[in-house]
C-alpha cells in the first residue's frame, strides 16, 4: 500500500449498495407518543424524522 501509516494493513472486501435503492414515501399508523418520542430523539440527533427512522431501522451509525 502507498500510505506507510498501512503498511500492515490487509485489504478487505465490502459489500456496496447496489445502486437500485430508492426512496419511497410510506403511511403508518402510531401512538402519538411514541411519535413525540421519535421526534424528540430526531431532533437529538439533528436529523429529520425520516431520516432517524431510517438510521435506527437499519443499525446505522
Amino acid at each position: 500500500m502507498a500510505d506507510p501509516d498501512f503498511s500492515d494493513g490487509m485489504p478487505v472486501p465490502v459489500r456496496a449498495p447496489d445502486g437500485r435503492d430508492e426512496t419511497i414515501r410510506i403511511n403508518l399508523t402510531i401512538r402519538r407518543s411514541a411519535l413525540a418520542s421519535i421526534d424528540r430523539n430526531a431532533a437529538m440527533h439533528v436529523l429529520s424524522r425520516s431520516a432517524y427512522l431510517a438510521k435506527v431501522g437499519t443499525g446505522s451509525s
